[in-house]
């Protein structure tokens, strides 16, 4: 039982008969098809942007997250003087749709500028995400998720579409934070490119970055594939007493089923009856020990009351 950061191969044309084998040989689960991707195990290789089969995600959660990317040191075009406030606004979007992430100053899982002096060198990729996974018997879940930003880029936070801008002499992309966190955190969620899977679709999730900047129905129904909402605890109703009346306690019967509601009623009269049937017979044998005490003429027996009817 170990934790690694296992390679990343993403599918080329030259592969797909070897990865559909290797998955064909796994016992996982599949998924049905879906434009969104991910990423899947198969056998000991991360396969990345695939729609079928059982995603990578994260075994609980919360899952907590730090941001560190800082003050920007200025006013940003929308408004914003703080990195990690655009960054909170994504994770925010994020949660609006699953409740997953949240902040906590010492998570592992963390969002920052990479740090060239460390060789974190992103070359002209905007950000990426690093992902390392746990592996039990075959079957592997993420444990923690490394987000690097590129500070050799010019970024900015804005809304709509991309904007262009001249950054080191180059006339570039002017890069929105907001976005570009957005889709990192669909990578530390689980989700992958759905563009780069084949699947042509609007996504804040495709590689590239474009003038969406708010999540697509296929971001939201892939973070509901990795991760469907529990359902709801049954909760018994509760009737309220009825109003007026007395002060009194105790309990109130329910309405119950009709089904059960007519035998407890023949219950009950069949009760009532046995109880009255009871009481007459006993009254007629005290009157009958009284009839037979000496001196005492009582009504005539049954067979009395025969013989003279017979004989009149």
């Amino acid at each position: 039982m170990h934790t690694l950061a296992l390679p990343m191969r993403p599918v080329k044309p030259a592969r797909p008969l070897a990865y559909g084998l290797a998955l064909a040989c796994t016992t996982l689960l599949p998924l049905p098809s879906h434009a969104f991707t991910y990423d899947v195990l198969a056998g000991s290789v991360i396969v990345q942007h695939q729609s079928t089969g059982m995603p990578l995600v994260w075994p609980t959660s919360p899952i907590p997250l730090r941001l560190a990317l800082g003050d920007a040191g200025r006013r940003l075009l929308n408004g914003t003087t703080s990195w990690d406030d655009n960054a909170a606004a994504a994770l925010a979007e994020w949660t609006a749709v699953v409740p997953l992430l949240v902040q906590q100053s010492e998570a592992p899982t963390v969002v920052r500028w990479a740090d060239p002096a460390a060789g974190e060198h992103l070359g002209s990729l905007a950000a990426t995400t690093q992902k390392e996974y746990h592996i039990v018997n075959g079957r592997g879940t993420m444990v923690r998720a490394t987000t690097l930003l590129n500070p050799a880029l010019c970024w900015e936070a804005y809304e709509g579409p991309l904007r262009s801008t001249v950054c080191q002499g180059q006339l570039t992309a002017l890069l929105d934070v907001r976005r570009i966190v957005l889709h990192e955190l669909g990578h530390v969620l689980g989700l992958e490119h759905p563009d780069e899977g084949g699947q042509g679709v609007a996504a804040i999730m495709n590689q590239a970055v474009s003038d969406t900047d708010r999540l697509q129905a296929d971001d939201e129904a892939g973070i509901l594939a990795l991760y469907p909402p529990q359902p709801a605890a049954t909760q018994q109703a509760v009737r309220a007493p009825a109003a007026g009346g007395g002060q009194g306690g105790g309990c109130a019967m329910g309405r119950g089923d009709p089904e059960m509601l007519l035998p407890l009623v023949v219950v009950v009269l069949l009760g009532h009856g046995l109880r009255a049937y009871g009481q007459r017979r006993a009254t007629r044998r005290r009157r009958l020990r009284e009839s037979r005490r000496p001196g005492r003429q009582g009504p005539p027996r049954a067979a009395d009351r025969a013989g003279t009817v017979c004989g009149t």
